[in-house]
């Protein structure tokens, strides 16, 4: 019965619905239903079957945004994910770094508090360097740096030139950099560099450093 609803492909006009995409997805709503009562959780009205069916239907248009994730480094190649974070009111900032292997482990982190910086800018250049720093210390001569941060990307890029205040923690960077067998950087979205953001946002609440 299921394989002849599925192969008609009939519509609910008013929902504007397949109709074998509202039973399929009814079905498992059901038995997810059924769980969450064998465990006393909460249920769901009824209601939540359609706009899960149109959840999906939205998800399998053509123009809908794949979310992506971090992605390992490439083989013999280590990844150095960077992120910042800056307290406008407060005058303070802070960073966090992380250093995975070709097969996803972790190498070492980091996450650092600066108690007084002056803007946004240099705490993203400082946590270049508080990577790049971290990167030399376990002795990674292949490196992929990751940042979220687009400006922090194309000055690299640009060997380090720049005209904001961040220029003189730019020059050290270059010098770390160029100390690397290879070494690249990309930018990525912020959805994959969750860990480092992560790392950056504790050192801001404990005012701790960590390695």
């Amino acid at each position: 019965m299921l394989e002849e609803i599925i192969n008609r492909g009939e519509q609910i006009y008013d929902l504007k619905l397949g109709f074998a995409k509202l039973l399929l997805t009814g079905g498992w709503y059901l038995w997810w239903e059924r769980r969450q009562l064998t465990y006393e959780e909460t249920v769901q009205p009824r209601l939540a079957i359609v706009f899960l069916t149109k959840n999906y239907k939205l998800a399998m248009k053509k123009d809908a945004k794949i979310r992506h994730g971090w992605k390992i480094p490439r083989e013999s190649y280590i990844s150095l994910n960077i992120d910042a974070s800056f307290d406008e009111d407060n005058g303070c900032g802070s960073m966090g770094a992380i250093i995975r292997d070709g097969s996803g482990g972790m190498i070492a982190a980091s996450n650092t508090f600066i108690p007084y910086l002056v803007d946004a800018p240099i705490a993203e250049a400082f946590a270049l360097k508080e990577g790049l720093m971290l990167a030399q210390h376990i002795e990674g001569n292949r490196l992929i740096v990751q940042s979220d941060c687009l400006e922090i990307v194309q000055t690299t890029e640009n060997r380090g030139f720049t005209a904001n205040s961040a220029a003189a923690i730019y020059d050290e960077c270059n010098i770390v950099w160029n100390r690397f067998q290879e070494i690249s950087i990309e930018h990525l979205s912020r959805e994959a560099n969750k860990v480092a953001h992560q790392l950056a946002r504790q050192a801001m609440i404990t005012r701790t450093n960590c390695i």
